[in-house]
């Protein structure tokens, strides 16, 4: 458990350089860190573990690998770029502009422990382990996204300040456009490859629960639309209307669960996502459509 927290603390102290480097513009070496961090864990603790079986010894040499290129790569970067001199008044200033965009944060973890549970509630744990392997794909495309999404926060907030809206509308269609795009080559790749992968990696056992697949693909779409409209309302320093913007379709998710469950199986809680995260796009959509209108008007 303490290997694991300084695995975390590293993984924290990333997601912090990364902010550095994006408020220097260093996107080159953002996407090297990620790049360089993700390869290397994943190799040795691939190897330690095969090799090894001990799982303790290849939590520590992973923490060891994630820390050793934060040193040695972000941290010789910003080593001349770094203020460490603690301010607490301006700590505590950004505490509390930020809250809301913690508890922001929790909701899409939320929204995964309660579609979990209750699948395993109604279907058991070996049910909800095949369940987890086929809707991972949502996490995995949620952090693809976020990781892309985040580094346009400046430029349109830079855009919003300047007060030039028809660039904003264009970097909106050309995301909508692109998750589009990116949907209908994830269910085309579904349809052709997407037995073969899973069987591969979770057995042919796996086979009879691919009909989760293609809906799965859907909802992180929606997913992603959510989330990248929700950080141009960030952007705009909304921060307080994109937490209950969130709020919104995850109350309604956890009503409406159960019996979409009850109804439709597994499918059932994957079609609860979708109409309670269609919610929250109508709700942050409209919010984004009125703060444009009036930016315009007063430009």
């Amino acid at each position: 458990m303490i290997i694991y927290m300084f695995f975390k603390l590293g993984e924290s102290i990333t997601d912090l350089n990364f902010g550095f480097f994006q408020r220097y513009n260093f996107y080159r070496e953002i996407g090297l860190s990620y790049i360089l961090k993700g390869i290397l864990t994943l190799i040795v603790f691939c190897l330690t573990l095969y090799f090894s079986k001990n799982l303790v010894l290849t939590l520590f040499l992973e923490t060891l690998a994630l820390w050793f290129l934060i040193i040695v790569y972000d941290l010789k970067i910003l080593k001349n770029k770094l203020n460490l001199k603690m301010k607490t008044y301006k700590v505590i200033f950004l505490l509390k502009i930020c809250f809301s965009l913690m508890l922001y944060t929790l909701i899409l973890p939320y929204l995964n422990f309660i579609t979990r549970y209750q699948v395993e509630k109604f279907f058991g744990t070996e049910e909800l382990g095949y369940y987890s392997a086929i809707t991972m794909v949502i996490v995995v495309i949620s952090t693809l996204f976020g990781s892309i999404f985040i580094i346009i926060i400046p430029k349109i907030s830079y855009l919003y300040k300047d007060k030039n809206i028809n660039e904003i509308i264009k970097i909106i269609l050309k995301i909508n456009l692109a998750i589009f795009v990116f949907t209908i080559i994830s269910i085309i790749g579904a349809i052709l490859l997407g037995n073969i992968v899973f069987s591969i990696l979770f057995t042919d056992s796996i086979q009879k629960y691919m009909y989760l697949l293609i809906p799965t693909i859907i909802t992180s779409s929606i997913l992603g639309i959510l989330n990248y409209l929700s950080t141009i309302l960030i952007s705009f320093h909304d921060l307080k209307f994109v937490l209950i913007a969130n709020l919104i379709p995850a109350i309604l998710c956890t009503f409406i669960l159960k019996t979409s469950i009850t109804q439709y199986g597994m499918l059932g809680s994957l079609y609860s996502l979708i109409i309670s995260l269609l919610l929250g796009i109508l709700i942050v959509g409209v919010r984004i459509y009125f703060l444009l209108k009036k930016r315009m008007t007063h430009a």
